[in-house]
């Protein structure tokens, strides 16, 4: 992996997340163990107290081949704005790719104005939600 676009979305998940890298094969189209894998990042603890990294909560989505060097998968629901995760690809369901990249979720709660006239120019709309970069 090389590239992760875009590195967030919403909550509701679906989000299309493509995959850039290198050596991807069209074989892996039939396997049913190609897939993104979705780990969340635990907020810095301010105690001491260490975590499990292999009891993260973690989603796996069925990851697509586009070609030689795309692969796309869409990403879960069920996180809340804010959360962090690291995303990787695995072939075989065991291996996973070395490198990893950050995906943020993001929660829309409102917006202001709801409506305006279609010929506004420079108005300004303001969103609440929780998880924007």
């Amino acid at each position: 992996m090389t590239e992760l676009q875009p590195r967030s979305g919403s909550v509701e998940g679906g989000t299309e997340i493509w995959i850039k890298g290198s050596k991807f094969s069209n074989i892996t189209q039939s396997l049913k163990t190609v897939k993104c894998r979705f780990r969340e990042i635990m907020p810095t603890n301010s105690s001491d107290e260490p975590f499990d990294e292999d009891n993260v909560p973690t989603k796996f989505i069925p990851a697509y081949y586009i070609n030689a060097e795309t692969m796309k998968c869409a990403s879960p629901s069920g996180w809340s704005g804010g959360d962090k995760v690291k995303v990787d690809l695995t072939f075989n369901g065991v291996d996973y790719t070395d490198q990893s990249y950050v995906f943020s979720f993001y929660s829309i709660y409102d917006s202001f104005p709801k409506s305006g006239p279609a010929t506004a120019v420079n108005q300004y709309i303001q969103i609440r939600g929780k998880g924007f970069n």
